[in-house]
């Protein structure tokens, strides 16, 4: 392997033990999308009470099945919900110092259809806006932990994201890592996802 290949190798490695350590917990891979409980709430219809805050969910789209396929890596997204937040005032600071929010919760998975190990980074989705800013994914509300799947092998998890601002949430890309094969001798990197996503 060449010293360019050697370091994308360590820097690859280094941001996947990164994320490990920044979520601590893996997707269950024989879980079906959107069947994750929530534990500790309180759910009266649309509205779920939380110790961070109140959500009050008024989109819940299913099967929307949004993919797109890079290398041997397919990478969907099945399920997206949209709730108004409205942080508890102990957490506020936590959640940009806003009386409200948008919060989209998303569904996804990731399925290789080759034979071989391959790197994966779904800790790495951000939202990418119309207006150029961007959103990173919320660490302790998403399940994104994964970072190898073997040959034909499926995972899935779910994406939290908090918005500022609510005309945001209409419209967006969500952007992630490409996959990483490595080899004895090389390491070949595919190019990024990003699916394109209309909520309205």
């Amino acid at each position: 392997m060449s010293l360019k290949k050697k370091m994308k190798a360590s820097l690859f490695v280094g941001l996947i033990a990164l994320s490990l350590t920044a979520c601590g917990s893996q997707v269950d891979s024989g879980q079906e999308p959107g069947n994750q409980t929530q534990d500790q709430n309180q759910n009266n219809g649309n509205v779920v009470k939380e110790p961070e805050g109140e959500y009050t969910f008024s989109v819940d789209k299913k099967g929307v099945n949004i993919s797109q396929t890079q290398g041997p890596v397919k990478y969907t997204i099945y399920n997206i919900r949209v709730a108004t937040f409205k942080p508890d005032e102990t957490y506020k600071n936590s959640y940009k110092g806003k009386d409200v929010l948008t919060y989209v919760e998303m569904d996804f998975g990731m399925e290789n259809t080759g034979t071989d190990k391959i790197s994966i980074l779904p800790m790495s989705a951000k939202l990418l806006f119309d207006d150029k800013t961007q959103e990173e994914m919320d660490p302790l509300k998403s399940d994104a932990s994964e970072s190898e799947l073997s040959g034909n092998a499926k995972i899935q998890g779910k994406y939290a994201f908090y918005i500022a601002d609510e005309n945001n949430a209409k419209h967006f890309k969500l952007f992630c890592r490409g996959p990483v094969s490595f080899t004895d001798d090389d390491a070949t990197e595919y190019d990024n996802y990003e699916l394109d996503i209309k909520v309205d």
